[in-house]
């Protein structure tokens, strides 16, 4: 399925990556001038794509749906390729005796020489190296930006401020090009241009969390969009000044180009693979970004190598050097980066969160605990290492109440590990014989590993614990059957809850049911996906914010979950002292919660979905194509707010 998709995607990319060399080879021979016909081009189109984000993302995907978007887009592809046959058709034969008779291909197609070669190969070896750091910057950065916001607009607001950056960066060097610049001026400025893009790329991730713990979510947004607009400003300087030295306005131009922009690709891919899935699963963001700033120094000094610089433009160049190098110093790193996470997760904190006692970093995200041991995955709260009905509820009701349902559970599916508190509960129901979790970050073991209420679970013999995407486990094992899958689902309005509460997804849970079976799935309040559990499964109630779905009636007896309970023991500990009066209090509490006998209604603890449907029936189901409650609007009116009181707080500082 992976190599499917890889080349249905890799063969319209080969076609979109055509167009800058040949819209490259019509316009420089025509203004006799690499870069500014470069830097225009290349300006233009990250601008459009650029718009094309931001156009995504807060109105095409929330009104129209993932498909109705891709057929916009393709409908726009369609008329800008039919413009452009217009077009060619209409100029072919003035543009050929126009290249005939002002330049002709005698005098262009001249021998390759060997400095040309050498600034060719020059060119295309520092571009590679240029987009494997901006990209690798990209990724970072991006993933900073999804923890402290948890909206699926993120990657579309963090991609569209660095492509408008790069195409404004990139207009105005093709502007200064006008000029004719002397080649090593052009070499002096790609080294200010690199080590300056460097500096700032490395700044954006401390300086956009205390913009968050002194402005919140407004002012993390508006200040982290500013520095990378402002970092790839830099940036889309260098690849047109990369191009002007590399090769001429002859008639080889597209061919240099094309070479020019596959080695910047190729790096910027390098950024992707390399920094996304290697890097991140063995050192830091700080690293990484140290790292980064390292790679930028060993690009300008290659450049400078080649530049006779005066003793001015030499000093300067070995100052902002040196700033670069104590900039990824070990000292800068703990003192720009101290506190990082809790500054940017603390968006999300309830009230005055303690400090994260642990932080998991890996290619599948980011784990952090604090120090009562709440976990929060990705920058959301996730649970609680805790498993006490008592003293810390943590919302256990629902994983305990799972014998309510299902007179003998004994093959139990998970998706998604947490905290580890409801896989303790489950896998310890006497009725339980075999417990399999589907997670897809492993940073939750070795978060689990070090706390005693949960650590067990990783050693117990009736638990498997698969890392993979929940989803696409099932995909692959249409085979395997349970009586129960549970999942205590992530916020219904983050990016890719919809994996897990769309009605494609509920079918294919429900496929893996055994007769009896129920599927318990958390919806975060989430209306719309409470009515569609109600209307993909015959039979379903609501616990709480818990929905519980069957394909065959569900036969609830409060005896059966009451006797379990009053057994329950998790790692040899009772979970009810029935000569404990407060205790016996707490499970006459519970009992009377999930009485099926209750009122009905949307605030009774069990609910019908005859009461849900009433008061849903204007909403719409959750699917994978309108991807449910995730793009909703955000509201970049009241960012102002943020950034005034980020400076007001900065003040009282």
């Amino acid at each position: 399925m992976t190599g499917v998709t890889l080349v249905l995607v890799i063969i319209p990319v080969l076609f979109m990556g055509a167009t800058l060399p040949i819209l490259t080879q019509y316009f420089a021979p025509r203004l006799m001038n690499v870069g500014r016909s470069v830097g225009l081009l290349y300006s233009i189109n990250t601008f459009g794509s650029a718009v094309a984000c931001f156009v995504g993302a807060f109105g095409l995907m929330h009104l129209l749906g993932m498909q109705n978007s891709i057929r916009v887009a393709a409908a726009i592809n369609v008329l800008v390729g039919v413009i452009g046959l217009c077009l060619s058709f209409r100029r072919s034969r003035q543009y050929q005796a126009a290249l005939t008779d002002d330049h002709p291909i005698s005098e262009v197609r001249g021998a390759f020489s060997g400095k040309q070669k050498t600034n060719l190969l020059f060119a295309c070896l520092v571009s590679t190296l240029v987009g494997y750091v901006s990209l690798s910057y990209e990724v970072i950065w991006f993933r900073a930006f999804l923890i402290g916001t948890n909206q699926s607009q993120a990657f579309a607001m963090v991609l569209g401020a660095y492509l408008g950056g790069l195409a404004v960066g990139s207009w105005w060097v093709g502007s200064y090009f006008a000029t004719k610049p002397g080649k090593m001026q052009l070499l002096y400025m790609l080294c200010v241009v690199i080590l300056l893009s460097s500096v700032i790329g490395f700044s954006v991730l401390p300086l956009s969390a205390k913009a968050a713990s002194l402005g919140g979510l407004k002012a993390f947004v508006l200040i982290t969009l500013l520095l990378v607009f402002a970092q790839t400003v830099i940036s889309g300087i260098a690849f047109p000044l990369l191009c002007h030295v590399g090769f001429t306005a002859d008639a080889r131009a597209g061919l240099h180009l094309s070479l020019v922009y596959f080695s910047n690709i190729l790096g910027s891919a390098g950024g992707t693979l390399i920094t996304g899935f290697i890097l991140m699963d063995r050192i830091s963001t700080p690293q990484i970004s140290a790292f980064l700033t390292a790679l930028s120094a060993v690009a300008a000094a290659a450049v400078a190598r080649l530049v006779p610089a005066s003793w001015s433009r030499r000093t300067t160049f070995i100052m902002l050097s040196s700033i670069v190098v104590a900039v990824g110093s070990p000292f800068a790193i703990k003192a720009l980066f101290n506190h990082y996470y809790e500054q940017i997760i603390s968006i999300n904190r309830i009230g005055s969160a303690p400090p994260f006692a642990d932080v998991v970093e890996n290619k599948s995200g980011v784990v952090t605990v604090d120090t009562d041991g709440v976990v929060y995955g990705n920058g959301m709260y996730d649970g609680i290492a805790y498993v006490d009905l008592i003293n810390r509820e943590n919302g256990l009701t629902r994983p305990f109440s799972l014998t309510l349902y299902h007179p003998r559970p004994r093959e139990v599916l998970m998706i998604g590990l947490g905290a580890g508190a409801w896989a303790q509960v489950i896998v310890n129901n006497p009725e339980v014989e075999r417990l399999t979790v589907i997670e897809i970050n492993p940073g939750y073991r070795s978060v689990i590993a070090k706390y005693p209420a949960v650590m067990t679970i990783l050693t117990n013999p009736k638990v498997e614990i698969i890392i993979d995407d929940g989803r696409r486990w099932m995909n692959r094992h249409p085979d395997r059957k349970f009586d129960a899958i549970v999942q205590n689902t992530t916020f219904n309005f983050r990016p890719n809850a919809t994996n897990v509460l769309s009605a494609e997804y509920l079918r294919l849970s429900g496929s893996h049911l055994r007769e009896g079976g129920v599927l318990m799935y958390n919806t975060t309040g989430s209306n719309r996906a409470q009515r569609t559990g109600c209307t993909i499964f015959p039979y379903a109630l609501r616990e709480f914010n818990l929905m519980v779905a069957s394909n065959e009636p569900l036969q609830l007896d409060l005896g059966r979950l009451k006797a379990v309970l009053e057994n329950y023991s998790i790692d040899g500990h009772r979970v009810f002292d029935l000569s404990n009066p407060r205790h016996r209090a707490r499970l006459a509490e519970i009992m009377a919660m999930v009485d099926p006998s209750g009122t009905d209604g949307s605030e009774a603890t069990l609910e019908t979905c005859q009461s849900i449907k009433s008061r849903t029936q204007d909403l719409l189901l959750i699917t994978d194509d309108n991807m449910g409650e995730e793009w909703q609007r955000f509201s970049i009116r009241t960012i102002p707010r943020g950034i005034i009181s980020m400076f007001h707080n900065l003040w009282n500082h």
